[in-house]
């Protein structure tokens, strides 16, 4: 019997049923596919989007790095302290950025870099901070800080000086007070050398001069507050100038970390 005459003979309901039998399983095999399809399309549109998204937060992240640079710089010309108020509210903003990049890697590479983006920021934010702080401590301003201090010293050595009106002393303190700012200015250390020079012709002056003792002994106290304001910051620039030569090696690095 072939298959033919098998399908023939069987009754109306058989034949019926074998139909719908054929026709369920090629419905579902269809289904099946459909999904598969689907599914496959879904995937591949999951993947580009995550891609699309890791691509735009590494944007976000070289452009607040750059934002970063902008505000390092308008902190160190400009001395004021609202830029590196600034500049922390930006690094934090690139820190979180971060975070969102490393859910999005696909690729251990992409991890790796990640975790170096974030090391390289951490540095670059930590010499940042040294280096505001260690400003901060110079002075950001004539009233600020080290040169807050030179500025009361000398306004008070001033005082005495036009009070009992030596003119010796008071040209003798208007130098020390040009090779101050041409040290703040320049930070070149022969005005160190005439600083030195130039309180100890001073000192002789003074000792020489007519001033009651007590006036004396008043100016020579605040000689000394101003003397060794100016030594902490002669030695205050040094150490700046140092905490910026890393700096800026640490912000070369964080610049690159994701370009790699």
């Amino acid at each position: 019997m072939n298959l033919v005459t098998w399908f023939h003979d069987l009754r109306i309901v058989h034949k019926l049923a074998l139909v719908l039998s054929i026709l369920l399983a090629g419905f579902s095999f269809l289904t099946i596919a459909y999904y598969a399809v689907v599914s496959a399309e879904k995937a591949a549109w999951d993947k580009a989007e995550k891609t699309n998204d890791f691509i735009r937060f590494a944007n976000r992240v070289d452009v607040g790095v750059l934002q970063a640079r902008r505000r390092e710089k308008d902190f160190l010309l400009r001395e004021d302290a609202k830029y590196r108020n600034q500049h922390a509210a930006i690094v934090a903003g690139i820190k979180k950025d971060i975070t969102t990049l490393g859910k999005l890697a696909s690729s251990d590479k992409q991890r790796r870099l990640i975790a170096q983006a974030h090391k390289n920021l951490q540095d670059y934010e930590t010499l940042f901070d040294d280096m505001a702080q260690s400003k901060m401590i110079l002075g950001l301003n004539e009233t600020s800080g080290l040169h807050g201090k030179m500025r009361d010293a000398v306004q008070a050595i001033e005082d005495q000086l036009n009070k009992y009106k030596d003119p010796l002393l008071g040209q003798s303190m208007l130098m020390m007070r040009r090779h101050e700012k041409d040290f703040i200015q320049r930070n070149q250390d022969e005005y160190i050398k005439k600083m030195a020079e130039q309180q100890a012709i001073f000192s002789d002056l003074l000792k020489a001069s007519k001033l009651p003792k007590n006036v004396k002994k008043n100016i020579v106290s605040r000689m000394s507050d101003y003397s060794n304001a100016f030594q902490a910051y002669t030695a205050g620039s040094e150490n700046v100038n140092k905490d910026i030569a890393l700096l800026h090696e640490a912000a070369q690095k964080a610049e690159v970390a994701l370009d790699e």
